[in-house]
C-alpha cells in the first residue's frame, strides 16, 4: 500500500507543476484558469486509475484482428507497407 500511496503523491505532486505552467499560459493568453477545479480534476482522475487498471487486467479489452480489419479494412496492407519502409531504412 505504501508504494501506491507514494506513486499517487508523486503523480499529484508532478501535476502541480503543470498546473502552474497552465496558469501562466492562461494569463499570457488572456484566459482564466480555475486552479482549484483543475486540482480536483487531477485528484479525481488519479483516484480512478487504480480501479481502471484492475478492471483492465481482469478483462483486457484488446481487439482481435477481425475487429481491427473491420474498422480499418486495409490495416494489413498498411502494416506490410510500414514494415517494408522500415526495412529499407535499415
Amino acid at each position: 500500500m505504501g508504494g501506491d500511496t507514494r506513486r499517487r503523491g508523486v503523480s499529484l505532486g508532478g501535476s502541480a507543476g503543470f498546473d502552474r505552467t497552465h496558469q501562466g499560459d492562461a494569463i499570457t493568453n488572456g484566459l482564466s484558469l480555475d486552479r482549484d477545479a483543475e486540482e480536483q480534476a487531477v485528484e479525481l482522475f488519479a483516484s480512478n486509475l487504480p480501479k481502471a487498471g484492475e478492471d483492465f487486467l481482469a478483462r483486457p479489452m484488446v481487439p482481435n484482428w477481425r475487429r481491427v480489419r473491420s474498422a480499418i479494412p486495409d490495416v494489413l496492407k498498411r502494416l506490410e507497407m510500414a514494415v517494408a519502409e522500415e526495412t529499407k531504412r535499415e
